[in-house]
């Protein structure tokens, strides 16, 4: 009893006694196409107040963790640790996996008829990013068409914003 005792005193001491330290704040770029156009996530309801947008680690909601905000649909912002791309759509109502997208409008595309989710993350295809960490200055293309990854390389992976270096220099 004694040695759990001296534990919990040890991890008491040790949070009370650590510093405060901020939350990180970073910014990624993304870009989502369907049928080869740009969904417009520029709507009210796509968006967070910059309010929401506190350096606290204890009590922050999933929506706080990440999300748009400003009217600009090119960055998103990440508040904390441990926030994937597939948190990051489900928080603006959207979900994907390596076969399908699923809309805010309770529509679902589906692998099938020469139709494909494609995902380019920083250039690269990637199988299915939901379950990665989404990453300082990171650049998702999420597509679903039917064209190839090389072509969407060309076409249109070049319209997903680079600015994200630039917001995170006007938070720091």
């Amino acid at each position: 009893m004694g040695a759990f005792a001296a534990l919990v005193l040890f991890i008491g001491l040790r949070f009370a006694l650590m510093p405060d330290t901020p939350a990180p704040h970073f910014n990624a770029n993304f870009a989502m196409f369907l049928n080869g156009k740009r969904i417009d996530l520029t709507a009210d309801k796509y968006m967070e107040n910059v309010e929401t947008c506190k350096p606290e680690y204890l009590d922050i909601q999933p929506k706080e963790r990440t999300h748009l905000h400003n009217s600009d649909m090119n960055v998103v912002h990440v508040h904390t640790k441990g926030v994937t791309w597939g948190h990051f759509m489900a928080n603006i109502g959207f979900g994907f996996g390596k076969n399908y997208l699923a809309t805010d409008d309770e529509r679902i595309y589906v692998n099938g008829q020469g139709r494909t989710i494609k995902f380019i993350l920083n250039g690269e295809q990637v199988e299915n990013p939901s379950n990665q960490l989404i990453k300082n200055e990171d650049r998702l293309l999420i597509s679903f068409v039917y064209e190839t990854p090389a072509q969407l390389l060309n076409d249109q992976y070049p319209k997903v914003s680079a600015d994200a270096h630039e917001e995170n220099e006007e938070t720091d």
